[in-house]
Parts: C-alpha cells; sequence; structure tokens
C-alpha cells in the first residue's frame, strides 16, 4: 500500500501534467495558471534529491515558461506621458517627491533622505518577487512613478506616487490605466490590486476612476508611524478590465 506521501506526490504530478496541457492549448489560461502554481509550489519541498529530472519538467521550466510574467517592452507613450524605466540620473527629481512631508503622509515610509531613495530603488531591483516600475516623464521632467509588484505568478498589487504640483491633472490615472493594460494583456495576470491608507481620499478616488472595486475597509490593521491605521484595498480581474 502506497504511503500518504506517495498518494500526494502522484496527485500533484497529475495535477501539475494537467495544467500544463491546459497552457499548452491557451498560455493565458488564469484557472490553469493557478493550479499550476499550487502544484509546483508543494512539488518543490515534496520531491527528493533523487527526482532531479521530474523537478526539473514539473517545477524548474514550468515556473520559468508559465509562472514568470514577461516583462513589457519600454518606454510607452501616452497622451501626454512618457513611462519608461528609472535610470540613475533619476534619482535626484524622485528625491524631490519622496522627500516631500505631504507625499509621505499616507505612505509607509515618512519624508526620504537622498541616501535613502537610492537605498529603497537599489531594493526594488534586487526584490526577488519581481515587477516593472515606470517613471512619469512630462516633456523631460520626472513628476512621479506607477509600479506592479508581481505576487505570484497571476496577481500584482498596484502604487503609485505623484509630485503634488502635478495632482489633479488625470496624469497618474491616464499612467495607471496603461499598467494595468499591460499586467493583463502582457503580463497575462488574473487580479491587481492596490492597498492604501483610508485616509487617502484622493486615491481612493483614483482607485475608482480605474474601475477597481473596493473589497475591504480593514479597521486598526496597520501600524504606521506611531498609531493604527485603516487600509483600504481595490482590485479588479482580467475578466472585468476593458
Amino acid at each position: 500500500m502506497s504511503s500518504a506521501k506517495e498518494r500526494r506526490r502522484e496527485r500533484l504530478v497529475g495535477q501539475a501534467e494537467a495544467a500544463l496541457d491546459r497552457l499548452a492549448a491557451d498560455p493565458r489560461d488564469h484557472v490553469a495558471k493557478g493550479s499550476l502554481h499550487e502544484a509546483v509550489g508543494a512539488l518543490e519541498s515534496l520531491l527528493g534529491e533523487d527526482d532531479d529530472a521530474l523537478r526539473e519538467r514539473l517545477v524548474a521550466h514550468p515556473r520559468r515558461v508559465h509562472l514568470e510574467p514577461p516583462l513589457p517592452a519600454l518606454p510607452v507613450r501616452t497622451e501626454r506621458l512618457l513611462l519608461r524605466s528609472r535610470e540613475p540620473a533619476d534619482t535626484a527629481a524622485l528625491h524631490a517627491i519622496y522627500g516631500r512631508e505631504d507625499v509621505a503622509e499616507h505612505l509607509l515610509v515618512p519624508p526620504l533622505e537622498l541616501d535613502e531613495v537610492e537605498e529603497m530603488l537599489a531594493d526594488r531591483a534586487t526584490r526577488e518577487d519581481g515587477g516593472f516600475g515606470l517613471l512619469l516623464d512630462l516633456d523631460g521632467v520626472v513628476i512621479g512613478e506607477v509600479e506592479l509588484m508581481f505576487r505570484g505568478p497571476t496577481q500584482a498589487e498596484l502604487s503609485w506616487v505623484v509630485h503634488p504640483d502635478h495632482g489633479g491633472r488625470g496624469l497618474v490615472t491616464e499612467a495607471a490605466r496603461v499598467l494595468i493594460g499591460l499586467g493583463f494583456d502582457h503580463c497575462a495576470l488574473h487580479r491587481i490590486y492596490a492597498e492604501l491608507d483610508a485616509r487617502n481620499t484622493a486615491s481612493a478616488r483614483l482607485c475608482e476612476r480605474l474601475g477597481m472595486r473596493q473589497e475591504a475597509h480593514r479597521l486598526a490593521d496597520y501600524w504606521s508611524k506611531g498609531e493604527w491605521t485603516d487600509t483600504l484595498q481595490y482590485a479588479v480581474l482580467a475578466s472585468e478590465w476593458g
């Protein structure tokens, strides 16, 4: 009689193989991606030292091919903006944003010094969960940034920041709408969400303009800058987008 571990291994192998068959027919199949992600994660810890061939076929290769969202070609031009990757020369412009008290008011960090901005950008560049950020370049001036942070192979968290001098003009909405489109159309994501301080009414309105649904209002769930704060979560599914 087979052991419980052997039965679980057999079930997971079958689950991974079935998901791969579905993805061969449709690489954007979100159900298959979710099933494959579950099976790959479990098999990675379950397979032993003698399972190198199986590990490559059902863990390493599927992860590379199906579970690492591809990055889009950049830059991207919108009606008013050039959305582009960060460069070292942009650090000072980002410090001019992240160093402001009125910008940091609803962020998780206090106003940042220049070296702290450099450290933050370096941390993002080496982050294992991946994703990509785009600068909002308005006629050669960096006025903010939007970012997608991958949370597994099918979901991402959306964030943004803008210089207050350029707020209220719909520029972040313009950029975020393009970024969400890239997340769904190019990266084949299933769900994109945003989390924000509940007092940040401007960001809540932005989420609503983007067509995101409020999914949660968590009371006093996050300790930030000396106090418990509420969190709002908004989200949109690929099936709801467009």
